[in-house]
């Protein structure tokens, strides 16, 4: 079951053994603090694959990211959400990542279970 307080959007591409996952922050979930004109927050996005079975496939990641956008910053990341990007490596056998984020300020947190597309077949020479 996923927590939706702060809501997550995501997308990720899957390129053989990586996965170019890009994430957009919910703002306004995140309980960012307008002080001396610039909102401010921060929120850890943590990141972990599993197999079929449920267990966990290679390392828990987890990153820090700092928000401090300007008022017309905020606004539009508020419209289109705050974007936040990296390149994962999959494990083997891990058929789907789980994303947490957490406000570091509210203690809000969102959950999002993103299922793996398989790796592209290749296809064998025949001579």
């Amino acid at each position: 079951m996923a927590a939706t307080v702060i809501p997550i959007l995501a997308h990720a591409a899957r390129m053989e053994d990586r996965l170019d996952l890009r994430v957009y922050f919910d703002l306004p979930g995140l309980g960012l603090a307008l002080q001396q004109g610039v909102w401010k927050g921060k929120a850890e996005l943590v990141a972990r694959f599993l197999t079929a079975n449920g267990s966990r496939a290679g390392d828990v990641v987890a990153h820090n990211v700092v928000f401090d956008p300007r008022p017309a910053t905020y606004r539009s990341m508020v419209e289109n959400g705050a974007p936040f990007s990296r390149v994962l490596t999959i494990p083997a056998n891990a058929v789907e990542l789980k994303l947490l984020v957490r406000s570091v300020e509210t203690g809000r947190i969102g959950t999002l279970t993103i299922p793996l597309p398989q790796p592209p077949t290749r296809l064998a020479k025949h001579n």
